[in-house]
C-alpha cells in the first residue's frame, strides 16, 4: 500500500499543488490550475463584494474550489501511475494520509465556508485566525471524490486530516507565514539576522525580520501588474521589462508619460502595447510596493542598506528582473545583489508541514511572531508613495 500527502497553495489566481510520498518524502507529481473563483472577481476585494451582494455565491466559490483541488489530485495520481507502470508498485492501493492547504485569508475563509462579506471594509474583520484542521472526508465529500474513487477506492483514510492555514490579519494570510517558515526552517542555507521576504503575487505582502522582530504588511499591487499584463497576453514581469527598456531608450519619461510622438498611439516594446493608462497603473502599483518596504524599514529604524538578504516569492516575483525593478523604483537600489528568488514558498511551506509535522505547531509559532503594520496608519506612508511615483532609481 502506498501512502501519500497532498500540499496545496490556494492562490487568488492560481492553485498550485504537489503529491508527496509519505514514506520517503519525495515529491511524486506537481500540477497547477487557474482558480475557478476568478469567475466571481479578478481579485479578493471583488470576490468579497460578490459575496456581499449575494451570500449564495460563497457556497458556489467553495464548491468550485474544492472541485478544482480534487481535479488536481486526480491528475497527479494519473501522473504517478504512469511512473510505476510495469513495476511491482503498479497495482498498489493508494491512501491519502494528510493534506496541507496554505493561502491568503480570503481563500482559506472561502474554503471553510466563513462569511467574508465584511472583510473588504474597515476594520477588515475576519473569522479566521488560527489554523484549522478538518477531517479529509468532511472537506472532500463522497460526491466530490466519486470520479477519483472509481480508480482509487476509499483513497481518503479515515484519519486523514486537512490543515488549513491561519492568518495574521485579513490581508496577511497563511501563504506568507508558510513562506517565512520555509525560509527559516527548511532550507540548507544560513538565514541572516536581517532580511525581507516579499511575496509578489496577486497581492503584495512583505515581512521584515530584524533579530527577534517580524514586521509584516501588505500592499495592493498585484492586480495592476497582472491585470495590465493579461490584456497584453503577457506576464507582469514582461511588462516591467518593456517599461524599463522604454525608459532606457528615452521613449518613456521618468514621470510616467510617453514621449510626445507616442502620446496618442502608445508604443509597442517587445510585442507589448504600452499606453498612458498602463503606465500610470503600473507606476501606482510599484510605488505601493516601494512605500510598503520603506515604511517597514522606518518602523524598524533601519535603512535598505541594513538588510542582508531579500527573498522574492510569488508568481509575479518568480521571473522578476532585479535591475528592472530597481531601475523603475519598485525596490530600493540598495537591494541590488541581495535578491534571491525562492519560487512558490507558500507551497514549499505546505510541503514542509506534511513532511516534518506535526501539522500546525511550527506554523502557529510563526503566525504569532508576525506583528502586522497598518500602512494607512503609518507616518510617512503617503509621502513614500508620492516619492515613488516616478520611474527612477530610489534609495
Amino acid at each position: 500500500m502506498r501512502h501519500i500527502y497532498m500540499a496545496v497553495d490556494l492562490g487568488s489566481t492560481m492553485i498550485d499543488s504537489c503529491l508527496i510520498d509519505a514514506e520517503d518524502k519525495d515529491v511524486l507529481a506537481q500540477r497547477s490550475t487557474k482558480n475557478p473563483q476568478r469567475l466571481y472577481g479578478s481579485d479578493v476585494i471583488n470576490r468579497i463584494l460578490t459575496v456581499k451582494r449575494d451570500i449564495s455565491f460563497l457556497v458556489k466559490m467553495r464548491d468550485q474550489t474544492v472541485a478544482a483541488i480534487v481535479e488536481l489530485l486526480q491528475e497527479m495520481l494519473e501522473d504517478t501511475k504512469k511512473q510505476v507502470e510495469h513495476t511491482e508498485r503498479e497495482h498498489e492501493l493508494v491512501k491519502l494520509d494528510a493534506v496541507a492547504i496554505t493561502g491568503n485569508t480570503t481563500m482559506i475563509s472561502i474554503l471553510l465556508g466563513y462569511d467574508i462579506s465584511d472583510m473588504g471594509e474597515a476594520p477588515f474583520p475576519t473569522t479566521l485566525h488560527g489554523s484549522v484542521i478538518v477531517p479529509g472526508q468532511e472537506l472532500f465529500t463522497k460526491e466530490q471524490m466519486a470520479v477519483v474513487e472509481e480508480e482509487y477506492p476509499e483513497i481518503i483514510e479515515e484519519d486523514c486530516n486537512v490543515f488549513l492555514s491561519g492568518c495574521s490579519s485579513a490581508f496577511l494570510g497563511g501563504d506568507v507565514i508558510a513562506g517565512v517558515m520555509h525560509i527559516e526552517k527548511s532550507r540548507n542555507t544560513e538565514v541572516p539576522e536581517r532580511y525581507m521576504f516579499l511575496d509578489l503575487g496577486t497581492n503584495g505582502e512583505m515581512v521584515l525580520k530584524d533579530g527577534e522582530r517580524y514586521l509584516a504588511t501588505s500592499t495592493a499591487c498585484g492586480p495592476a501588474f497582472e491585470g495590465c499584463a493579461r490584456k497584453q497576453h503577457a506576464y507582469g514581469n514582461s511588462l516591467l521589462e518593456a517599461i524599463a527598456l522604454g525608459r532606457r531608450l528615452e521613449k518613456i519619461h521618468a514621470n510616467g508619460t510617453l514621449a510626445e510622438e507616442f502620446l496618442d498611439s502608445g508604443i509597442v516594446i517587445h510585442g507589448i502595447h504600452i499606453n498612458s493608462e498602463i503606465l500610470q497603473s503600473i507606476m501606482l502599483a510599484k510605488a505601493a510596493v516601494y512605500a510598503g518596504i520603506k515604511c517597514l524599514l522606518k518602523t524598524a529604524g533601519l535603512h535598505a542598506r541594513d538588510i542582508d538578504k531579500v527573498y522574492i516569492a510569488g508568481g509575479f516575483g518568480f521571473y522578476l528582473n532585479a535591475r528592472d525593478a530597481i531601475d523603475l523604483g519598485m525596490l530600493p537600489q540598495d537591494f541590488m545583489d541581495k535578491l534571491e528568488v525562492v519560487g512558490n514558498a507558500s507551497l514549499a511551506g505546505a510541503t514542509d508541514l506534511l513532511i516534518h509535522g506535526p501539522l500546525s505547531r511550527d506554523f502557529e509559532v510563526y503566525r504569532e511572531k508576525l506583528q502586522v503594520i497598518d500602512l494607512t496608519q503609518t507616518e510617512g506612508f503617503q509621502d513614500s508613495l508620492i516619492d515613488a511615483c516616478s520611474f527612477v532609481r530610489l534609495t
